[in-house]
C-alpha cells in the first residue's frame, strides 16, 4: 500500500502540491492497522491505486478528520523540516 501513497505523492509534487505530497509520504507510517481507518485500507475491495479508487488521496482527507490534535501537531512539525 505504501507504494500507492508514494505514487500519489509524486503526482502531487508534479502539480506543485508539495504540502500534500509530504503528508502523503508521512501518512502510511501514521495509520495503525488496529484502528478503523487501517482496517478499511487493509481490506479495501477495489483497486487502491491512485489511477483507480485512489485510497491515498481519500486517506489523506479521512486521516485529517480524526480527532488527533497531538499527532496533527507532530505532522506539521515534521512537514516543516526540509528533505
Amino acid at each position: 500500500m505504501k507504494r500507492h501513497f508514494e505514487r500519489q505523492a509524486d503526482y502531487c509534487t508534479a502539480f506543485g502540491a508539495e504540502l500534500t505530497a509530504r503528508l502523503l509520504r508521512l501518512l502510511p507510517d501514521c495509520i495503525s492497522a488496529s484502528r478503523a481507518l487501517g482496517q478499511r485500507i487493509a481490506h479495501w475491495p477495489g483497486d487502491p491505486a491512485p489511477e483507480a479508487d485512489n485510497l491515498p488521496w481519500r486517506g489523506c482527507g479521512l486521516r485529517q478528520m480524526e480527532n488527533r490534535p497531538a499527532q496533527l501537531c507532530s505532522w506539521t512539525c515534521g512537514l516543516s523540516k526540509s528533505g
